[in-house]
Parts: C-alpha cells; sequence; structure tokens
C-alpha cells in the first residue's frame, strides 16, 4: 500500500492511499558452464576430441529479475527421471549412463551432487512466481566403459 500526502501553501492537507501489485511474469534465464575438477587432474574441455566436457564438472547458473533463488532442476531425456531443485553457483558431477539407472546422491564438498542420466540433461529454472525457464541442454560425454573386450583372432 503506498500512502500520499499532499500540503499547500496554508498548510492544509490531504491524504490518499493505493494498493500497487507487483506480478512476476518474466521466466528465469538458466545455463551451466564447465566447473573445474576438484582433483585438478583435467582441465575443462580441454582433455577430449569431442571439445565436451571430459570430467563432467558443471557449474549450474540461473538469475531472474524477481527472485533472487530460483530453483534449478536437472531432467533426463532418456528418461523421466528429474533431480534438484539446485542453486546458482552450485556443482555437480554428471555422467551419462544409457544402460543404467539414473540417480542423484550427495557429494563431497565442492560438489552439490552426483548426476547420473540416461540420456542428456536439461536444466530448468522456477522462480517463486511458478515461471519456468526456457529449457537449457547439455550433451553428456557418455562415459567411457571399462577395457573393451578383446577380439578374437581369425583362424589363418
Amino acid at each position: 500500500t503506498v500512502r500520499f500526502t499532499a500540503w499547500d501553501g496554508a498548510n492544509h492537507t490531504n491524504s490518499c492511499s493505493f494498493t500497487v501489485t507487483v506480478r512476476d511474469k518474466e521466466a528465469p534465464v538458466v545455463t551451466w558452464r564447465a566447473g573445474v575438477n576438484p582433483s585438478g587432474k583435467n582441465i575443462p574441455g580441454k582433455n577430449s576430441k569431442s571439445g565436451q566436457n571430459p570430467d563432467g564438472y558443471y557449474q549450474l547458473l540461473a538469475s531472474d529479475n524477481c527472485d533472487p533463488n530460483p530453483s534449478i532442476y536437472i531432467h533426463d531425456t532418456g528418461s523421466s527421471f528429474v533431480c534438484g531443485p539446485y542453486h546458482s553457483g552450485d556443482v555437480i558431477k554428471l555422467k551419462q549412463s544409457p544402460g543404467g539407472k539414473p540417480s542423484c546422491e550427495p557429494g563431497k564438498n565442492p560438489i552439490t551432487a552426483k548426476v547420473r542420466l540416461k540420456g542428456d540433461a536439461v536444466l530448468i529454472a522456477v522462480d517463486s512466481a511458478g515461471n519456468a525457464s526456457d529449457p537449457a541442454l547439455n550433451l553428456v560425454q557418455v562415459q567411457p566403459s571399462a577395457k573393451p573386450a578383446k577380439s578374437a583372432k581369425s583362424p589363418k
């Protein structure tokens, strides 16, 4: 509620009030960037011929014009699995396991969570008014499995 009081030169006053309603109609913006491997073994984006983040560490980022802390969710394109909510600045370890079961478990500081998906990852941010961001797709690098089986030699 806004109250307004006016005075004239003779010191007469008159007051009024009115209500201002702010409606958040704008969705948050969400993205992510390669995070730093806490072990320091690899530099994101530098150790892979594909140009993808070979370590799978990502920092989640979201902003909104009204909500200072929109919630971030990770959706799996290979299943109906969703994990979160996370906050802007959180760092996650992300792996793709096409034949595995999607999962999300707490990580060790500074990693907020370890996330395993069947498909690629899609980030969505939701603000306190319920506005959802456009999805941010992350094409996850498939982690190599154990050593490949040796092929049988063909008879001579």
